[in-house]
């Protein structure tokens, strides 16, 4: 599946719990150094851990053909895109062909674009658009979730909270009449702060301006000073 594909789907999408279908896998999804302090040129990685429940189905799945996943989890509507004429079509799906790994988080940051990492991208590698994937209940997976980067070069200083970053899937195939359909509906089988304690489960970065130039000539000159200091003494 091509990497504009998975944009689109990735916006146009509608994410729906993973309670709604109690056979899906299910787990906790928790930001990697969930506080720090950043300059306001760096980018910004966001790490997560997706971990799933003692108590799950296995995530394990396979596409082309779809193996793994009970096809009686998933909702049965989709749409068609028709590049030629820019719209959508919406219909039933005649057969699922793949299950398809996908990411969703809400808000915008500003001074800032967003990437989300992906299998298509060797620059910014996650499992984002990958279509087979194994985890046994209990066991965890740390990935890139994706990128932050500052824009024009430099963002504004100030603090970054983010709350809910999500691992969903989408799935694609064919209607009635042999035309590829992509799910409009992507079950989440994981996201951040599902308790609402987002003091704790949040992730926070403290934006700070970088030093001018000056300033480090400043700190410069006092190093010289204080290390001027320390001979005169030893030589006294």
């Amino acid at each position: 599946m091509k990497s504009h594909t998975f944009k689109l789907i990735a916006v146009a999408s509608i994410m729906v719990s993973h309670a709604a279908w109690a056979e899906l896998p299910r787990g906790s999804l928790t930001f990697l150094q969930p506080k720090g302090t950043v300059s306001t040129t760096e980018a910004i990685d966001i790490w997560v851990r997706l971990t799933l429940d003692a108590d799950s189905p296995a995530f394990t799945f396979s596409s082309y053909p779809l193996t793994g996943i009970s096809l009686s989890d998933l909702p049965p509507y989709g749409y068609h895109y028709d590049p030629s004429t820019g719209s959508y079509s919406y219909g039933t799906f005649a057969r699922i062909d793949s299950i398809t790994l996908s990411s969703s988080m809400g808000g915008v940051v500003p001074g800032y674009d967003f990437s989300f990492s992906s299998s298509f991208n060797p620059e910014l590698s996650g499992p984002n658009g990958l279509n087979q994937f194994s985890l046994a209940p209990g066991q965890s997976y740390d990935y890139l979730f994706g990128r932050y980067t500052p824009r024009n070069g430099a963002a504004p200083e100030g603090v970054i909270n983010l709350f809910d970053a999500s691992m969903t899937i989408y799935y694609s195939g064919v209607d009635a009449q042999g035309q590829w359909m992509t799910s409009n509906l992507r079950p989440v089988i994981a996201s951040t702060c599902e308790n609402g304690d987002f003091a704790n489960c949040r992730f926070t970065r403290t934006v700070t301006a970088v030093p001018e130039p000056s300033s480090y000539a400043l700190m410069g000159l006092g190093l010289v000073g204080v290390l001027g200091l320390a001979r005169r003494r030893r030589s006294a």
